[in-house]
């Protein structure tokens, strides 16, 4: 050991002391990989960073804002699980769960967003203003006031929103609005998502790669030059 310890003060393995280029940058690029792959996000609610997996959730409640009448609606959506490169924006939502209570009835269903159809147990209702009005007030539009007529808008503008994708977009913090209708609503993005670094770490690999391709040929070359000078000599 005490031979060594001096071989190694003295220069002898110059080479381990030097490490090469090469070895630097494999050196570099494995631990940049290991760092990319701690830095995983897997489901992140909050975060809205990074490629993968995504999908939209959100509830809101609708419900008067000192009107004339009463009521309260909930919407819930939940868009499927798609493969997203970049990540969305905002979702569309084909179905939504509606649940309502108003002066003339109360009640649970579903809306396909694409027909604007509230399917309730065995009734099928337009979502219109004339259809609103009958389901929560038990009148026509033409008796009620115009605080009341922009409430049931905004329940027709909300649930055709969720259907284009034009709903608030997704967020930590939720939405309040006082007007034309107190709207209530959390909108999330959720998925299993990669940090954008990973296409930095795989490009780099890749260059990494090409550069020990190309210069093996050059390398050879070289090693050739002597042997072909002793010959001509």
């Amino acid at each position: 050991m005490i031979a060594l310890w001096k071989r190694i003060n003295s220069g002898g393995f110059k080479e381990l002391r030097k490490p090469s280029a090469g070895f630097k940058a494999f050196c570099l690029l494995l631990l940049l990989s290991v760092c990319v792959v701690l830095s995983l996000k897997v489901k992140g609610r909050y975060d809205d960073s990074g490629f993968g997996t995504f999908h939209g959730v959100f509830r809101a409640n609708l419900s008067d804002s000192g009107t004339d009448h009463f009521f309260s609606m909930t919407l819930a959506g939940d868009s499927p699980p798609r493969w997203h490169w970049i990540r969305p924006t905002n979702y569309q939502y084909a179905l939504l769960s509606v649940e309502w209570s108003g002066e003339s009835s109360t009640g649970t269903g579903q809306v396909d967003t694409s027909s604007m159809i509230l399917k309730s147990g065995d009734r099928e209702i337009p979502i219109s203003r004339s259809s609103l009005s009958e389901l929560l007030f038990a009148t026509s539009p033409t008796m009620l006031k115009l605080g009341d007529i922009k409430a049931l808008d905004e329940i027709q503008r909300m649930i055709a929103g969720a259907g284009r994708g034009e709903l608030p977009s997704p967020r930590h913090h939720g939405y309040h609005f006082e007007k034309p209708a107190r709207v209530d609503m959390v909108h999330f993005s959720i998925g299993s998502r990669y940090p954008y670094s990973i296409y930095w770490c795989v490009g780099l690999w890749v260059a990494f790669c090409l550069s020990l391709v190309l210069r093996r040929p050059s390398a050879e070359k070289t090693s050739e030059k002597p042997k072909d000078f002793v010959q001509a000599s």
